[in-house]
């Protein structure tokens, strides 16, 4: 619904200000998490949230969409849309999100904790993890014409990598802080930049379908993250499987934006 209120040319401005809303709702969240789970216990967080889906609920009854003329759905409609241009962007957010989910919602707050972290400092690097996500989405509304899409994933992967690289060799605190600004910044720029890469040279009436196989697609990064890293961690602990999650993630970060750059991506979007 947001993406159609832009031209095309706008959608990753417009998919980087949606991002820069959720993570300030994120940020909220997580920030006084640790606060509730001291004040009230952990069940207190749980029934604040089902109050926060209620009041979401009400506010989207308000909400006006303008009605399309109905499509019957085919898979050849979707066949359509599982091209280059559409899936590449998308196996690179599944690529992010299988890191975010291994990391930041996963084992850096258990690592964090093995390193002496209360429940209040967990939820302090998770809210700044995405107050820094919220900032470089800002930011890529802001530089995405000058410095081109490709360049802002390239850097994206490589802050991610960085970040999760440091958690693996972390014996303090401090490095633990570092690998979640890294990690945020890096998810921060890549997931506008690849849902406006992966709807971009689509027909308006085929956005929504092709947003749809995006989010399909990163869903699995989601899943993936949590279940193969706690596989993977508990073979070979917690900062080992941290350090293949690094090289995995910049290799395989690279050399699919590489791909996309030879699918004529490359231009500033």
């Amino acid at each position: 619904m947001f993406s159609s209120l832009f031209p095309p040319r706008d959608v990753v401005r417009a998919t980087a200000w949606l991002n820069f809303i959720a993570f300030g709702g994120r940020v909220l969240a997580t920030s006084v998490t640790g606060w509730l789970n001291e004040m009230g216990g952990y069940s207190l967080a749980f029934n604040l949230s089902a109050g926060a889906a209620v009041v979401a609920v009400l506010a989207v009854l308000g909400t006006h969409e303008s009605r399309r003329p109905p499509q019957r759905p085919s898979l050849s409609s979707l066949g359509s849309l599982a091209r280059g241009d559409v899936l590449l962007p998308s196996l690179l957010s599944l690529i992010t999100h299988y890191v975010i989910f291994a990391t930041t919602f996963r084992f850096l707050p258990i690592l964090a904790k093995q390193l002496g972290a209360s429940d209040v400092v967990q939820s302090t690097m998770v809210s700044m993890n995405l107050a820094l996500g919220a900032l470089s989405s800002v930011l890529v509304t802001a530089i995405v014409h000058r410095v081109g899409a490709r360049r802002l994933v390239y850097l994206s992967f490589v802050l991610s990598a960085m970040g999760i690289g440091l958690a693996a060799v972390a014996t303090s605190l401090t490095l633990v802080f570092v690998a979640q600004v890294c990690l945020g910044l890096g998810f921060g720029i890549s997931y506008p930049v690849l849902m406006g890469w992966s709807i971009q040279r689509v027909e308006e009436r085929q956005r929504t379908t092709a947003m749809g196989l995006f989010q399909s697609v990163y869903s699995i990064g989601m899943f993936g993250g949590s279940w193969v890293s706690g596989l993977l961690a508990h073979a070979m602990g917690i900062q080992p499987m941290l350090g293949v999650t690094a090289f995995v993630c910049l290799t395989l970060g690279l050399l699919l934006t590489w791909r996309v750059d030879g699918n004529q991506l490359s231009t500033p979007v």
